[in-house]
């Protein structure tokens, strides 16, 4: 079975080798040869057929892309939700400032400080107001993003588990057919 947001390692299929003299065929299996008697060719050669190891590579190969996927997706979504965060700091610290800015400056219990001229506070009064309404259109633009940074993360995870699913089925089939040949090839032949 695959491992969640691993990649695996994609089983060699086994292979026969026809030998011209002496009754035996060489069975290639897990980097290992067997020589087994022909009587047994036929049922390696259906077991290997059955194995469908072609079936498993595809399976192996939308496997690792849905993996790959699903990372780049899921980085993208978290850039983009540290990107709102940081958005919605910005417009609060904002909004604290302007708060500050209409309260007054107050320093030491109730004296008000103004060191600057009440047109010169009106002036800053309207920058943050100005800058506030452009970070509310960042932060609006910003939720755009990470939702469909999110629906991106939701579909890759959808498809990340479809593949895994279908790569176990594929690695499952392959595995019965390869248990079967490891029989026959323990049992009946012998190790080159």
């Amino acid at each position: 079975m695959a491992q969640a947001n691993k990649v695996p390692v994609l089983p060699a299929p086994a292979i026969i080798y026809g030998q011209p003299i002496g009754g035996v065929f060489v069975l290639f299996l897990e980097n290992r040869r067997y020589q087994i008697p022909n009587q047994f060719k036929e049922t390696c050669a259906q077991l290997i057929q059955r194995s469908q190891h072609s079936n498993l590579k595809l399976s192996f190969d939308k496997f690792v892309r849905a993996i790959e996927e699903k990372k780049k997706s899921g980085s993208t979504a978290d850039v983009a939700k540290y990107n709102l965060q940081k958005s919605n700091n910005k417009k609060e610290q904002l909004e604290q400032q302007l708060s500050l800015l209409n309260e007054g400056y107050w320093v030491q219990g109730d004296q008000q400080f103004v060191s600057d001229s009440v047109n010169q506070i009106e002036t800053q009064k309207q920058n943050l107001a100005i800058q506030i309404g452009t970070a509310k259109n960042d932060i609006a633009r910003k939720s755009t993003i990470q939702e469909k940074a999110d629906s991106t993360a939701s579909g890759a995870s959808e498809n990340y588990n479809k593949t895994l699913a279908e790569y176990n089925k594929a690695l499952e089939i392959f595995e019965a057919s390869m248990n079967e040949l490891r029989t026959i090839a323990t049992s009946r032949g012998r190790l080159l």
